[in-house]
């Protein structure tokens, strides 16, 4: 998939390159990787409106309603959300089932698990996987990345200089600053951490970000290095609940640095820039850059 997802990198490079000014968050990390799944999906580009709208309305009500998470507003937008992703890709699959072709929810249709063939269910509920919990994750990546790298041009200069390091430079950004801070797990038995008792059934927190800086783990794990040899992070989890997207997210990430390094080598925040970001997932409301014409 590196040739289609590129290509859609560089259109969305192209567009920007010519501005003073821009928020990296609706002109590039919002769009391109829906624009990445929506090709997965092979549906038109499009569509795009509509997946943003449905992953906003699921996984952050409360930017759109204005109310707290847990406030009836957002939870009746987050189920009645739920409801029109369902709806949605319950076409896609009647379409695909008449019409297959080369996506992924074709091959879904056509695939074997232990000689069973995917329920219509099943093909459902990875598609509504796929939407809430492989959009937001890569665009707070990339928030995130970009503001690091605006903030320390010496860092982006050597990615400038030598693109090579983009993938080390990759793991070490989501080691510094990976887009899901905690993740929550239940006991399965009673246990004890770090002195404190932990009874079956009770939930907790287990803080990625953390561990992504325990020096018992990793050298030096205050500083950061694009050139580390061993890069052991734990930003898509470990275990049996590891990302199964990371492949797929590795691949934006690294695509994305690279096709935006190559034309776009020079900018930074505005003075006074104070970056909010949202809760959850970590990712920035917005992040003004200002592009160098001349670079």
């Amino acid at each position: 998939m590196e040739g289609p997802i590129t290509e859609l990198a560089r259109g969305l490079v192209d567009a920007i390159a010519t501005e003073s000014e821009v928020d990296f968050v609706q002109q590039f990390s919002l769009r391109f990787p829906s624009q990445v799944f929506l090709a997965l999906l092979g549906l038109p580009l499009g569509e795009l409106p509509t997946f943003l709208e449905m992953k906003d309305g699921f996984i952050r009500p409360e930017s759109i309603t204005g109310r707290p998470r847990g406030h009836e507003d957002s939870v009746a937008l987050l189920k009645t959300t739920a409801a029109s992703i369902y709806e949605y890709f319950d076409a896609v699959i009647a379409d695909r089932r008449s019409t297959p072709g080369e996506d992924i929810v074709s091959r879904f249709l056509q695939t074997e698990v232990e000689g069973a063939r995917l329920s219509h269910e099943d093909i459902l509920d990875i598609c509504f996987l796929f939407l809430v919990a492989g959009l937001d994750t890569v665009s707070a990546s990339l928030d995130c990345m970009m503001l690091h790298l605006a903030l320390h041009p010496d860092r982006r200069h050597a990615l400038v200089n030598d693109p090579t390091l983009i993938p080390n430079a990759v793991e070490e950004l989501l080691r510094w600053e990976p887009p899901v801070m905690m993740v929550a797990r239940f006991a399965t038995q009673d246990t004890e951490i770090a002195g404190c008792p932990v009874r079956k059934g009770q939930v907790v927190t287990g803080l990625l970000g953390a561990a992504n800086t325990d020096e018992r783990e990793i050298p030096e794990p205050e500083a950061v290095r694009f050139n580390r040899d061993a890069n052991r992070h734990i930003a898509f989890g470990r275990g049996p609940h590891r990302c199964l997207g990371s492949h797929l997210a590795r691949l934006e990430l690294r695509i994305a640095l690279r096709e935006w390094h190559a034309r776009i080598p020079d900018y930074r925040v505005p003075d006074g820039f104070q970056p909010a970001f949202t809760t959850t997932i970590r990712s920035l409301v917005a992040l003004p850059l200002q592009l160098d014409p001349s670079a």
